[in-house]
């Protein structure tokens, strides 16, 4: 995997992203992190996860994370419709979905029509800068939404 292969180089850059740099290390801890808590959620080897992030930190640590606990990830494009991210949700055997705050109105349109247990939102300002966090459309509307409520 990518962090044995850099055993030797953990402080090495892994990810350069808008002037930030995160060591393999760093790297290392937030994936232990992510992939703890996708266990400690019920997740495991052979479950199936609908993940609608690109481009930034959070989805190298989700793709890591999912895969250090046998998850299979299934990834959509951000700019995808509502139908077909519906018809990804249905056609996989999906218990979690992760998305950008920004999809979650295309989301909530179908959500309970599926089997989907929880979404989690992640914010793409999360990874910005200090500089880059402060918006005047910056709304921390949702968190995890649980589909079976």
């Amino acid at each position: 995997m990518v962090f044995g292969e850099n055993e030797d180089n953990l402080e090495s850059p892994a990810i350069e992203y808008l002037g930030q740099v995160w060591s393999f290390n760093r790297l290392k801890q937030e994936t232990d992190k992510a992939a703890s808590a996708f266990y400690k959620s019920g997740l495991g080897v052979g479950d199936v996860v609908l993940v609608g992030v690109s481009n930034c930190p959070e989805a190298i640590v989700t793709l890591l994370a999912l895969n250090k606990i046998g998850v299979t990830s299934r990834w959509f494009d951000i700019r995808t419709s509502e139908k077909e991210i519906e018809k990804y949700a249905n056609n996989s055997n999906v218990r979690m979905m992760i998305a950008f705050d920004m999809l979650m109105p295309k989301i909530e349109t179908f959500i309970n029509q599926t089997k989907i247990e929880k979404v989690l939102v992640l914010y793409p300002t999360d990874s910005l800068p200090l500089w880059g966090r402060f918006s005047p459309k910056a709304d921390r509307k949702f968190s995890v939404h649980s589909a079976c409520v």
